[in-house]
């Protein structure tokens, strides 16, 4: 495992932590950082939300595959959507 900075890296070439948060792969996916607090990709063909304790923030894309838009949602209430400049 090498280093960069604060990264270290698997030895396969991918990244395995970043500041002090631990990636957990699915083959070329990132499905979950663990470390003070856990957070959950779930993923059908791309990535569809991200879930950090109690909220989950969807990601909407364009044609390239590009995240344009997301949204933060609670376990009962959606908070707003938020556009990516």
């Amino acid at each position: 495992m090498s280093t960069g900075g604060n990264k270290t890296y698997r030895p396969d070439g991918l990244r395995r932590s970043v500041q002090g948060r631990v990636h957990i792969w699915d083959s070329g996916n990132i499905i979950a950082d663990i470390g003070t607090e856990t957070v959950y990709y779930i993923r059908v063909l791309t990535l569809i939300y991200a879930k950090k304790g109690g909220t989950k923030t969807y990601y909407r894309f364009n044609g390239h595959g590009d995240v344009i838009i997301f949204a933060l949602v609670t376990i009962m209430t959606f908070l707003k959507w938020i556009p990516i400049l």
